[in-house]
């Protein structure tokens, strides 16, 4: 079973030596983990309210209004990386099986595995 849950967040970033990306700039991301796994006794892969908490605690709350080339493994904050990244930060605290992050409403980056 597949479960995901969408987050959101506003940050700034540049990407060195990028001829359009390599001022500073911000944007507004849409973060969407996905979750796989077994149903549980109580009906559900992961409870919603728990993905969002855990979320939040490792990725949102360091990420919303910041600069994410200052955040520690961000220095390049391509979306490539800013879904690693994610990754990185929770694997081992969910059934992670996805990390989907839009930088834009018609551009994304995506982490399957």
């Amino acid at each position: 079973m597949i479960v995901a849950k969408d987050f959101y967040f506003e940050a700034a970033h540049f990407i060195p030596n990028h001829d359009k990306c390599g001022q500073m700039h911000g944007h507004s991301y849409k973060l969407r983990i996905i979750c796989e796994g077994h149903v549980n006794a109580n009906g559900m892969v992961i409870d919603f309210s728990e993905l969002k908490h855990i979320v939040n605690i490792y990725v949102v709350n360091l990420l919303d209004h910041k600069c994410l080339n200052e955040i520690q493994g961000l220095e390049l904050p391509t979306a490539e990386n800013i879904c690693e990244w994610v990754k990185d930060r929770l694997a081992g605290r969910i059934p992670l099986k996805g990390v989907r992050l839009w930088e834009t409403k018609d551009s994304y980056a995506e982490l399957k595995y």
